[in-house]
């Protein structure tokens, strides 16, 4: 016989089944090793002829693994897990195992970390070897034959590359929780390291156990330590060096991680992850110049198999961040060239989508192009595709939700047809989209069905529809009232609505703190909503809110109508130091330069350590002189001296507009800051 499958199992029989019938038609022989199953698990390994072993656990993979190898009747072995699919042309495979000298194959895994497509990481082990009465498994957890084979053979080409593919899912999130494999491992691996002396191996396992038990900081120390104990020539080294650059910036350990990566990638100058996560800590601390040196560099390695490598570090995930900094830039056209860079390598990923479709919104590309321009890109991915059965539906959701962020919300829901996604979020997205279009009795007919279904609804979209039927004078539902009733904030929609009716302002209490936040949402999402009538009214009745609301309109892209609002409560004395920034960061955008420096000037003398500020009147200054210079140089062009001093300002001018000192709109957000401009520029014709 030419192949055989040899496992270890316990209590595996949710999973053994779909492993076992993606290797059938491949092996020979089957050979289970089980370790004291509760459940169906034996019976499945038999159901499909496989031999089974029972044996008692103690706590180490690779004795547990050595059991099946002395009773192999074929010339090569394959090892798996329960939680691993196996994938690759069978007949190719066997025809390769037939003819050849090699003594192991690589393969490659594909670990899933997520349930998104392009949540992967990926890397080759060996494990496809001779059976050899010699060869052994070593190492009581993360068992390896290598050691084994590169004893008898003392050379790394004995080990050739073979195409296969073994999916492993065992390290998603809800897989980890359920089959509590991290608190497995704590107790093999601190045993493995009070009987290693200088164990490098266990310490940086240990700490990523640590990391999966959240428990970041003390992984930091294990990997650290384990870092320093390990030789440069070993093969590990590189992945320790990137787990514990990721753990620390998921800490928010960034200078750190700098220091570590920025030495390390003189060891591994061609390992993309290394330089994506060093972009990654320079663009979490606004160091955008360095991130995008970084993110190029990801870009420019290619992937190599000795190497774990996370989906799309080197590709679309740098391209997608390059694009953000891009835009912060309002460098609009190298941003949609980056981002059209990240979806050639990723049509489906999200992050760089809702990057298009911005910037789409910031070329006053209509809702409906929109659509049409992310439906041909998405349309490779939404056919029916026999290996990938869920990426259709992957693709349809990711269209309808760049579609609802963008504020495309009748575009949205003319592609939800298709949708098999019933999440509670998509509902609720749903009945917002309805409320948007002016369909009020389907999105009252869509909340009232949710009801049933999910408790308690998210407050948001009762006060959504709360606030339409109060816009359009219209009685609010007796069902959606009695669903009011029985929630927790029931007193606070009465009072609102008692407030209406009498004209009477509502109570200013200090200690009624969950109230005045509730009004604060509910003052926020009439703006969101266009409520202008109802938040008129309710601002009369209560006006501690003014000034929120001023800030919330410019934020929310009715930048000119923020600002008159502001401008007014700073004539009348209610300003704050933000508000103030606001005001000032308007009249910039506007070139009124002179007035918009007094205001950050006033902004630093009660806050000196303002960054946004400091970099806003600096501008102003270098917007002043460069008017001057070019006055000047238009006067006298035959003096060199303002042109040279013109081009430093202007440079000046263009590396401190890098910083992210300005209010950033996106998204719906964007849209209607156009549409603003758009009205502002046809009122002044």
């Amino acid at each position: 016989m030419l192949i055989g499958l040899h496992m270890i199992v316990k209590n595996e029989s949710e999973h053994l089944a779909k492993c076992l019938s993606s290797v059938q038609s491949l092996v020979d022989e089957i050979i289970i090793v089980d370790t004291g199953s509760q459940d169906n698990t034996i019976a499945i390994a038999k159901s499909f002829g496989a031999t089974v072993i029972e044996i008692k656990w103690d706590d180490n993979f690779s004795k547990a693994r050595n059991v099946s190898l002395v009773q192999a009747k074929t010339k090569w072995i394959l090892y798996m897990d329960a939680d691993e699919i196996f994938t690759g042309d069978v007949q190719e495979i066997r025809k390769t195992l037939m003819q050849t000298d090699k003594e192991a194959f690589w393969t490659e895994i594909e670990n899933l970390t997520g349930p998104l497509p392009y949540e992967k990481l990926s890397h080759s082990s060996i494990r496809i070897f001779r059976s050899r009465p010699y060869y052994s498994f070593q190492r009581p957890i993360h068992e390896d034959i290598l050691p084994s084979i590169l004893e008898h053979n003392h050379s790394i080409e004995v080990v050739g590359k073979i195409g296969t593919k073994i999916i492993h899912y065992g390290y998603l999130p809800d897989a980890l929780r359920v089959n509590q494999k991290p608190m497995r491992n704590l107790k093999i691996l601190e045993k493995a390291i009070e009987e290693t002396p200088q164990p490098p191996y266990y310490l940086y396992h240990l700490g990523l156990t640590y990391d999966q038990l959240a428990q970041s900081d003390h992984a930091i120390k294990l990997m650290q330590e384990a870092l320093n104990l390990t030789e440069q020539n070993m093969s590990f080294r590189p992945t320790i060096v990137r787990d514990l650059a990721k753990v620390m910036i998921k800490v928010g350990s960034y200078d750190s991680a700098i220091l570590l990566v920025e030495k390390e990638i003189q060891n591994y100058p061609n390992y993309p992850d290394l330089h994506y996560y060093l972009g990654l800590c320079h663009f979490s601390m606004n160091e955008e110049d360095k991130a995008i040196r970084a993110f190029q560099n990801a870009t420019k390695e290619s992937p190599s198999s000795k190497y774990v490598l996370e989906m799309g570090a080197g590709t679309f995930r740098a391209w997608t961040l390059m694009g953000d900094i891009a835009v912060k830039w309002l460098a609009y056209a190298d941003a949609l060239q980056f981002y059209m860079n990240a979806l050639q390598h990723c049509p489906y990923y999200d992050h760089a989508l809702y990057g298009f479709v911005d910037i789409l919104i910031a070329s006053n590309i209509s809702n409906q192009e929109i659509k049409k321009e992310l439906i041909h890109l998405l349309t490779p991915s939404l056919a029916n595709r026999p290996d990938a059965p869920h990426l259709k539906q992957h693709c349809l959701t990711q269209l309808a939700n760049v579609l609802y962020t963008g504020g495309c919300y009748q575009e949205f829901l003319e592609v939800i047809d298709d949708l098999e996604d019933q999440s509670n979020n998509m509902k609720e997205n749903i009945i917002m989209s309805y409320l948007q279009v002016g369909e009020l009795k389907k999105a009252s007919d869509e909340l009232m069905a949710l009801t049933e279904e999910v408790q308690p609804i998210r407050n948001t979209l009762i006060q959504s529809l709360v606030l339409i039927y109060l816009e359009q004078a219209k009685p609010i539902p007796k069902e959606l009232i009695s669903y009011i009733q029985k929630l927790p904030q029931a007193s606070f929609y009465d009072r609102i609505q008692k407030s209406l009716d009498s004209n009477v302002t509502l109570e200013e209490s200090e200690n009624d703190i969950d109230f005045l936040l509730f009004v604060k949402h509910f003052l926020h999402q009439a703006i969101i909503l266009g409520a202008e009538q109802t938040l008129n009214r309710l601002l009369t009745l209560h006006t501690v809110f003014h000034l929120f609301v001023a800030k919330m309109k410019y934020y929310e892209g009715y930048a000119k109508k923020g600002y008159d609002e502001l401008l007014r409560l700073m004539e009348e004395g209610s300003i704050d130091v933000e508000g103030t920034f606001l005001i000032g960061e308007y009249l910039y955008d506007q070139g009124k330069w002179d007035d918009a420096s007094l205001l950050f000037e006033k902004v630093l003398m009660e806050q000196p350590d303002d960054v946004r500020a400091h970099i806003g009147a600096s501008l102003c200054y270098n917007q002043q002189a460069k008017a001057l210079l070019e006055d000047s140089n238009e006067k006298t062009p035959e003096y060199p001296l303002f042109t040279a001093n013109l081009k430093k300002v202007n440079l000046s001018i263009e590396l401190s507009s890098k910083y992210s000192w300005h209010s950033n709109w996106r998204g719906r957000q964007r849209r209607n800051r156009n549409n603003e401009k758009q009205h502002l520029v046809m009122h002044d014709c």
